[in-house]
């Protein structure tokens, strides 16, 4: 990460306009990366949010979610789970997801 580091300084140090690209991508990447992280967590303890998936998957379907599933059902950010996926061809995703 250094020597990367490094490498990178004399190709951003001359531009301003490339600083700032450089930063927001590396930016997003960072928050994506933590995310995808993140999402990947099972945890076994209630929160709030958690305890209301398994409540409404009780009352709704009349059973009791495992970990995973409360956790692959939880909101993770503004109150509900995005739907990221990395390398995925513009193809292949609904017309209606691209306007």
């Amino acid at each position: 990460g250094l020597l990367l580091s490094m490498c990178l300084m004399g190709v951003v140090a001359e531009s301003q306009t490339i600083t700032w690209c450089t930063f927001l991508l590396l930016t997003f990447l960072h928050l994506l990366f933590n995310y995808k992280a993140c999402s990947c967590l099972v945890m076994r303890s209630l929160n709030p949010a958690r305890y209301k998936v398994l409540l409404d998957a009780w009352a709704s379907e009349g059973k009791v979610l495992s970990p995973a599933e409360v956790n692959h059902r939880e909101p993770f950010v503004l109150g509900r789970r995005l739907p990221i996926r990395l390398w995925v061809s513009l193809l292949s995703l609904p017309s209606s997801s691209l306007t």
